[in-house]
Parts: C-alpha cells; sequence; structure tokens
C-alpha cells in the first residue's frame, strides 16, 4: 500500500483563558496509509509575530504565558511514518472575560448563482460569547435518512460556503441532485447549538 500525506487534524479548536489558550483537535481522517505519529503545533502573534513550535503525540495541549487581548494564530499539522500533512488553523486571543457558549448560526439561506455556477449556503455570524467564532461546521444528510456527513470546518472564519457548483469542463461537483438537511454550529472554542436548513440540489451540467 502507497503511503502518501495525511489530510490535516480535524475539529482543531482553541479555548482562550487568562493568558493561556487550550488546543484540542481530533486525529486526520486520512491518515495517508500510514499510523499518526505525532503533530506539529505552531504558533505565533497575529500577524506577524515570532514563530514558535513543538511536537506532541497527544491530542490535545495547553500553551501558557500569553498576552491577553493578543490575537494568537495556531497551526498543527500531522506527520505519518512518512510524510507530513497539511495544516489547519484557528486564531483567538487569551482573556480574562469568561467564556461562553454562542449563539446559534442565523440568517440561513440557499441561492444558485448562474453567473458564477454555485449554490451557495450563506448565513450570519452569531454572538461570540467572548471569544472569537473560529469556524463554523457544515453537516448534511439526504432527507429520509439518519446519518448525519460532515460537509466543512469553515477555518477561515467566512459565512458563505459553495455547496455544489459547475466547473469549467461541465461537470458538477459537489452535493449530487436531492433534498438535503443541513446543521451548522458555531464554535469559540465551545460548540454552539445546532442551527438547520433545507436545500434543494439541482444538477446544472
Amino acid at each position: 500500500m502507497v503511503v502518501t500525506e495525511p489530510s490535516a487534524p480535524y475539529n482543531f479548536g482553541a479555548f482562550p483563558s487568562d493568558g493561556k489558550v487550550s488546543l484540542t483537535w481530533e486525529a486526520p481522517l486520512d491518515d495517508g496509509n500510514a499510523e499518526i505519529q505525532n503533530y506539529e503545533v505552531k504558533y505565533r502573534i497575529y500577524p506577524s509575530g515570532q514563530l514558535t513550535k513543538f511536537t506532541t503525540d497527544q491530542l490535545s495541549t495547553e500553551i501558557t504565558g500569553l498576552q491577553n487581548g493578543k490575537v494568537y494564530e495556531f497551526r498543527i499539522s500531522a506527520f505519518n511514518t512518512a510524510y507530513q500533512g497539511d495544516s489547519v488553523y484557528v486564531r483567538t486571543a487569551p482573556t480574562t472575560a469568561t467564556v461562553t457558549q454562542p449563539s446559534t448560526p442565523t440568517g440561513i439561506k440557499d441561492i444558485y448563482e448562474d453567473e458564477d455556477g454555485k449554490h451557495l449556503l450563506r448565513w450570519s455570524e452569531p454572538s461570540d460569547g467572548n471569544a472569537e467564532i473560529q469556524y463554523t461546521t457544515i453537516e448534511y444528510k439526504l432527507q429520509g435518512e439518519s446519518e448525519w456527513t460532515w460537509l466543512v470546518n469553515d477555518a477561515d472564519g467566512s459565512e458563505s460556503y459553495a455547496l455544489a457548483r459547475l466547473s469549467a469542463d461541465g461537470q458538477w461537483n459537489g452535493l449530487a441532485e436531492g433534498v438535503y438537511d443541513l446543521r451548522l454550529s458555531s464554535f469559540n472554542g465551545i460548540q454552539s447549538p445546532y442551527a438547520t436548513h433545507t436545500v434543494t440540489i439541482i444538477d446544472q451540467s
């Protein structure tokens, strides 16, 4: 079996508190056909502070000695027996404020944009619970089915996602034609309640 690069760690989150940030994550969904050996963690004051890095074989770590109110960027990547995979990042600021659960994402709507050939999902960022919203998770299932499938962790903080799109060669990529239930949850170190939405995808190829 050919060993390849692992995918990025999954569900990467940062929990800020007074002068420190706790990081948690899950192992990559794709290990590249080899056991994950360890993880490289990098962090700096965003955007141009001095970079610090270390490795760990655990799925969590706590970084102390940070400055309250300064935004830090944290990146993590996985190593298998042969390769280092892509990194994923979150940004947050240590704070003396009590971090609470963010509210549910609101204003969810979907629209097909003919000029770009995209079926977009849009939403409004919820109240942040005294900590920056790090990402919004989108999950989906076909109506009538019971199992939810993870679609995306939106780590860059945007408030839209292309559920499907028409490629330059006329192929329909993303969710196939059908009626889907979606659920969205935002994360500031604590996961928000789910917001739900139903979308009908029509193949435009």
